[in-house]
């Protein structure tokens, strides 16, 4: 089945499941800690949410 991605619902759907199921992948294949970051959340918490994905790759804030 030949979806017209991303124009259509069905598209949209096809693609996150297909995320889905590569992040899941390489969570149970590669031996490090996977981040989750949810979009919205950092949308309203910018900074609290770039800290905290500055500190999982082990570099410093820059508030500049």
């Amino acid at each position: 089945m030949q979806y017209e991605i991303p124009f259509s619902l069905e598209g949209a759907a096809f693609c996150f499941r297909q995320y889905t199921k590569l992040m899941e992948h390489w969570a149970a294949v590669l031996p490090l800690e996977i981040l989750y970051v949810d979009y919205e959340e950092l949308v309203e918490n910018q900074e609290e949410v770039s800290r905290r994905m500055l500190a999982h790759c082990r570099l410093d804030w820059d508030a500049s």
